[in-house]
């Protein structure tokens, strides 16, 4: 029910609060799976990915790499990768992956950190989101300042057309980013 759904985010929530003294602001279903009574319930924006690595099917080092830079596969700016640090496997494939994106020019950053640069923060409890793709942005935000305004707010610094991800004032590498981490171009 609606109800069993909102008390077992809630009760989610106040453990990660508790154990990490934050509160969640994005939300993960568990397999991805969407109902209508989660996404009329969870008060959150809901994430999920636009590259399944399928990590934990095949357990393979091998077979994450693939799914992630395979020959079928077209990785792009504001995609997220979903992997999970159970295994020991898709450690073994984070290495390769992150190397590999790295070298050709993508920064890896945290959810919210791709949220941020690509909607200001600006996303709806309750709403699916996959990728945050340039291409999904609003005109206004990629138009070029007016008159007066000052470069440094230009929507071309905050959300790059080159493929880049600005900075992150925070600390944030790849390297420091658990491998269970949704991943983000």
């Amino acid at each position: 029910s609606s109800q069993e759904v909102i008390d077992d985010v809630l009760k989610c929530n106040q453990a990660i609060k508790d154990v990490c003294g934050v509160e969640p602001t994005v939300f993960r279903l568990p397999g991805g799976i969407m109902t209508d009574a989660v996404r009329n319930s969870v008060k959150m924006p809901i994430i999920s990915w636009s590259i399944d690595t399928l990590d934990w099917k095949t357990r393979e080092a091998a077979a994450t790499i693939n799914a992630v830079l395979g020959e079928d596969v077209h990785v792009q700016d504001g995609d997220i990768i979903l992997m999970h640090e159970l295994y020991v496997s898709t450690g073994e494939a984070s290495k390769v992956i992150i190397q590999t994106l790295t070298n050709l020019g993508f920064q890896l950053v945290t959810v919210s950190e791709l949220i941020q640069y690509r909607s200001g923060g600006l996303i709806e409890p309750g709403k699916q989101y996959g990728h945050f793709y340039l291409s999904d942005l609003p005109p206004e935000m990629l138009q070029a300042p007016a008159e007066g305004e000052s470069a440094e707010s230009t929507p071309e610094e905050t959300f790059p057309t080159d493929g880049a991800v600005p900075e992150s004032t925070e600390e944030s590498s790849a390297e420091s980013l658990p491998a269970e981490s949704t991943a983000s171009l």
